[in-house]
């Protein structure tokens, strides 16, 4: 039998639709008017240049963007040099810029969720792997830099 491993694109999808979902089928409280709402263009914005800006350092330095696999690269420039995992911090950005956009109370929990299931199911194997790879090129890295933000 063959093991379907949902990977973090697919849990990101299914977090900006329970934002929907939880927007528009069980708006239990609204936080706030609509105007103030927009402002959650502003993480939605910063979250898509991370994802984009890491994707594309990914790709130039030839490495691995898939969760599991062996890198061949520690890269440490651009955004990897504020976040070790500057695309899943994208991604929270990108989901809480939906839930401020939603104004709904029940979507600011969507993005916690996000992150602790992103984290535990995928940053704490990835950092393994990354240390056992790069060895102490990577722990210094970890020292200096942190997981998120």
């Amino acid at each position: 039998m063959k093991t379907i491993k949902v990977l973090p694109p697919r849990i990101f999808q299914l977090a900006i639709l329970t934002v929907v979902v939880l927007h528009f089928l069980l708006p239990v409280h609204y936080l706030y008017s609509s105007p103030i709402r927009f402002l959650g263009l502003l993480p939605i914005i910063a979250g898509i240049y991370l994802n984009l800006h890491s994707d594309w350092l990914i790709k130039k330095y030839r490495t691995t963007v898939k969760p599991f696999e062996k890198p061949t690269q520690l890269i440490e420039k651009g955004p990897f040099s504020f976040s070790r995992n500057p695309m899943y911090l994208g991604m929270v950005l990108i989901i809480l810029g939906g839930s401020l956009l939603s104004g709904s109370v029940l979507a600011f929990a969507v993005p916690i969720v996000f992150a602790l299931i992103i984290h535990y199911k995928f940053v704490i194997i990835e950092e393994a792997l990354l240390e056992k790879s790069f060895g102490p090129a990577y722990l210094k890295y970890k020292s200096r830099v942190h997981c998120w933000i």
